[in-house]
């Protein structure tokens, strides 16, 4: 709405200036715009830009994949030694009390901006039918997923389908996912069954808009959360019905059967590391024939852009370039460094990864090197940048809970542009020639290869294996039965630092014993081996972050904080 708004403050300006006394006369018109304004498809389409900007955040500390992956088992807190926001995260601590304020915020921002458009809706005049039923439900979709992240990251929150100002208590976890649930089938009912290859699909316009394939995978994710954690068979519907596990392997099926996406030929090309222009420095990269297939690739279902406009100095410019890329990048500052750290950025050297990870994967899983950069293996293409890294960081802030694992999904590309080293995309957009901003690399958020692995787990083994065996070929494995044993396995490794492993733990009631697991090496603060091995902090009373303290106040008491927090 801040759009609408200093547009109403513009058009009230001129109107004062140019006008005669009968102006006091005349009509709000802040309220005139509100009222109106989702009159055509052109404000519509700016009203679910303004509610889509919402998914990025101004900080990486609050970009909704990383502060989950650093929840997990997978990764650590990092970052400089004053960085509390990971280690909050890592911790399961609470260090201020309103660190999680914007991760909440932003969401209840993008639900009141999709209330706007949902409940302003039926006012506005489409010629195609097809354009408006698309249009609706985008705006579905969009506050299906808001309440999707909320519901696992804060449990139970507040639901709001209202733009007008309330002030509600926590939804029950039935009434939460019951909405998610409604939102999401609506959106899949309304969106077209355009294929994502199909040439009425314009790529151009339509890359980063939802889509009912993104709806149907979505849908499934929130399906198994809620039926894993909260131990049901279902899950409700805001009138009364219920989403069966037949209806969502049904979703499932079509988007693996309708939606024209499908594997890329190699796991690694989704990365941003096997660009061409890397290749020259990157000898891994040459080696392996890779070739990065692009944001926006046949892979991606659904994902969040970025653009090259980020700047610190304008309000919220920041969300537009990918901070979370900035704030997992390597924790160097020397130019001499980073020349040999090639194609590998620096930023603030948040999540590094558990070494454990690593040791985890199969013998001839390509993932395992194309997914995590080791420093400490010694490994012949990574050597030249272990020789060049220098342990704990250069900068004022020192480098904790350093463990020599990064992960490649995560970490700023850099290249030579003459004698500088410039972003890569920055090489290729220009923009703002700052390592703070030049990240422009979209933000996964559901791929392909994650729709076979929910439908091999609903479908379990027999009818799942084929899909099972369709991301295990790609990553070099040979065929696996689809168990359940099989599934975690494979979902860790192909879907790690992408936000998703810690909600599989607690939906598969994993979680204790994974993180039980995960400690016992040893790490490094300002480059010196730290005196215990790392101990992990897992509390099961406090599996979702606590709201914000300033929220609760806003509230008069109507909010109550998680009883884990209290």
């Amino acid at each position: 709405m801040k759009k609408i708004h200093y547009i109403s403050l513009f058009v009230l300006l001129i109107t004062f200036i140019g006008c005669s006394e009968d102006f006091l006369e005349r009509k709000d018109l802040y309220r005139q715009l509100d009222e109106n304004f989702y009159s055509n498809p052109e404000q519509i389409s700016q009203a679910l830009t303004a509610a889509y900007t919402k998914l990025t955040n101004n900080a990486g500390a609050n970009n909704y994949n990383l502060v989950l992956s650093i929840m997990s088992d997978d990764r650590l807190g990092g970052g400089g030694i004053n960085d509390l926001v990971p280690h909050d995260a890592d911790e399961f601590t609470n260090s201020a009390e309103d660190t999680w304020n914007e991760l909440w915020g932003t969401q209840y921002e993008g639900i009141f901006r999709t209330n706007m458009i949902i409940n302003r809706f039926d006012q506005a005049e489409y010629d195609n039918e097809q354009d408006r039923n698309r249009d609706l439900g985008e705006a579905y979709f969009l506050r299906g997923y808001f309440y999707y992240r909320l519901a696992v990251l804060f449990g139970t929150v507040p639901v709001i389908t209202d733009p007008s100002p309330v002030n509600l208590p926590r939804a029950t976890p039935e009434e939460i996912f019951a909405q998610i649930g409604s939102d999401l089938k609506m959106a899949i009912e309304l969106m077209p069954n355009i294929p994502w290859d199909h040439p009425d699909n314009n790529q151009a316009e339509r890359n980063g808009h939802a889509t009912k394939w993104a709806a149907e995978g979505i849908m499934a994710r929130a399906f198994l959360f809620y039926t894993g954690f909260y131990g049901q068979t279902t899950m409700p519907l805001v009138d009364g019905g219920s989403i069966t596990s037949a209806e969502v392997i049904g979703w499932l099926q079509d988007c693996i059967q309708n939606s024209g996406h499908a594997l890329l030929n190699d796991p690694r090309n989704l990365w941003t590391y096997t660009a061409d222009l890397v290749a020259p420095e990157y000898s891994y990269v040459a080696d392996n024939g890779l070739l990065f297939a692009g944001d926006g690739n046949e892979e991606i279902v659904f994902a969040i852009k970025y653009a090259s406009y980020s700047d610190w100095n304008y309000p919220g410019r920041t969300a537009y370039s990918n901070q979370a890329i900035l704030y997992q990048g390597l924790r160097i500052s020397s130019p001499d460094v980073m020349s040999g750290c090639l194609p590998f950025g620096d930023g603030w050297g948040f999540a590094p990864v558990n070494p454990y990870l690593w040791d985890s994967f199969e013998p001839g899983d390509v993932r395992q090197q194309g997914s995590i950069l080791s420093l400490v293996d010694g490994l012949p293409e990574e050597q030249s940048i272990a020789d060049a890294y220098v342990l704990g960081g250069e900068m004022g802030d020192p480098m904790y809970q350093e463990t020599g694992y990064w992960s490649k999904k995560g970490l700023p590309t850099v290249v030579l542009q003459g004698l500088n080293i410039r972003g890569y995309y920055y090489v290729l957009y220009e923009g703002n020639q700052s390592m703070q901003h030049w990240n422009m690399q979209d933000d996964p958020i559901l791929r392909y290869a994650d729709v076979l692995l929910m439908a091999a787990e609903l479908l379990g083994p027999g009818a799942g294996d084929v899909h099972l065996n369709a991301v295990r070929s790609r990553a070099g494995l040979g065929n696996a039965s689809a168990t359940l044993e099989n599934i975690k396995r494979e979902r860790r490794h192909e879907l790690c630092f992408e936000g998703l492993r810690y909600h599989d733990l607690l939906r598969w009631g994993d979680a204790d014993a994974a993180f039980a697991e995960a400690s016992g090496f040893t790490v490094y603060t300002a480059g010196v081996p730290e005196d215990s091995p790392y101990t992990n902090h897992y509390n099961p009373e406090r599996k979702f972050l606590k709201i914000p303290e300033s929220q609760i106040r806003l509230s008069d008491g109507v909010l109550v904080q998680d009883p884990g927090w209290q």
